[in-house]
């Protein structure tokens, strides 16, 4: 999948063209819009951006449990090489290692906490500058559909492809959608 970037100055245009791109057959959960016109996107119905998702939290945590693997394997090394292991047993070492691993997953998530999204981080200007961004998020076969929505939208720019969000997110998060909306 790759994600297209598109900005414009214009909610309501945003509005008309998710709604050409759902009839298009692009799901919800494909399109995205950010702004700092939280109101306005909800007044519109559009999909927005929900901020868990516009910090980097998985990345960093993901960073952090990396650094985690790394000291406790380190950890359990030293225990090994200088022999302690012997006379006090694995158990204090394995515990040591498994809050090494916790502790730098939780402190890389913490971290990404206050970092904007990596992928986003490159249209913080614009949404700074008062700018809206579209984001859309497709498979290979879909790609026509974005081709000409700059030629039907005026205000609608393009500003960058990037990475998708996986295909199997996209499809986990229709059929939430659709068990949520089938409950009474």
């Amino acid at each position: 999948m790759k994600r297209f970037y598109y900005v414009s100055n214009d909610l309501d245009e945003l509005a008309q063209v998710e709604n050409e791109l759902h009839q298009s057959g692009i799901d919800k959960a494909q399109v995205h819009i950010v702004s700092r016109d939280e109101a306005g996107i909800d007044r519109r119905g559009l999909h927005r951006v929900q901020d868990f998702m516009r910090r980097d939290v998985v990345r960093a945590g993901l960073l952090g449990a990396v650094a985690g693997v790394v000291c406790a394997t380190i950890i359990l090394v030293f225990a090994y090489l200088s022999g302690l292991y012997l006379s006090v047993s694995w158990a204090p070492f394995l515990l040591f290692a498994a809050i090494a691993l916790g502790f730098c997953t939780w402190e890389g998530g913490l971290f990404g906490l206050h970092k904007p999204h990596h992928e986003l981080r490159r249209m913080e200007h614009r949404v700074r500058a008062g700018q809206h961004v579209l984001f859309v998020d497709l498979e290979p076969a879909q790609y026509q559909l974005v081709d000409r929505l700059p030629e039907r939208h005026k205000n609608l720019r393009p500003v960058g492809e990037g990475s998708a969000t996986p295909a199997w997110v996209i499809r986990a998060q229709q059929k939430w959608q659709k068990f949520f909306h089938a409950m009474p």
